[in-house]
């Protein structure tokens, strides 16, 4: 998928650019909705750890701006060539318990109580950035 990625880094976010590019992002959005049509917020604040409505994720991206560590969109359908790999790295009880957690919070984010955006959110967002500093 070549999509045209140059609005998202624009810091008017009221320019036609920015506006034209986030109507196209939506666009690709819907084709990744869940059942409710919710989907991932690329929003500097959220980094598409939460799912809202389409309606709420374009606030948040006009409000907040793209998120700056969203380089390669693959939560909204942007994949990469397979890579060649010769040998099969070594997997250890570390890397498994890591995929479970991986896991767990996916299957969370398709859970999340919308009733409760402003202040849980917010939180598990600081948890998460204190424990990935830790690491």
């Amino acid at each position: 998928m070549l999509v045209d990625k140059s609005w998202s880094t624009n810091p008017k976010r009221n320019s036609p650019e920015f506006k034209q590019g986030l109507e196209s992002f939506a666009k690709i959005c819907q084709a990744h909705a869940d059942n409710r049509g919710f989907v991932r917020c690329a929003c500097q604040n959220f980094h598409n750890t939460i799912l809202l409505p389409m309606h709420i994720m374009k606030h948040h991206m006009r409000v907040f701006g793209f998120s700056r560590l969203y380089k390669k969109w693959s939560y909204h359908g942007e994949t990469s060539d397979p890579l060649v790999v010769d040998d099969v790295a070594p997997r250890n009880d570390m890397t498994d318990a890591i995929e479970d957690v991986m896991e767990e919070v996916m299957e969370e984010d398709c859970n999340i109580d919308e009733g409760n955006l402003d202040t849980e959110s917010i939180v598990v967002r600081d948890d998460f950035e204190d424990l990935l500093k830790e690491v």
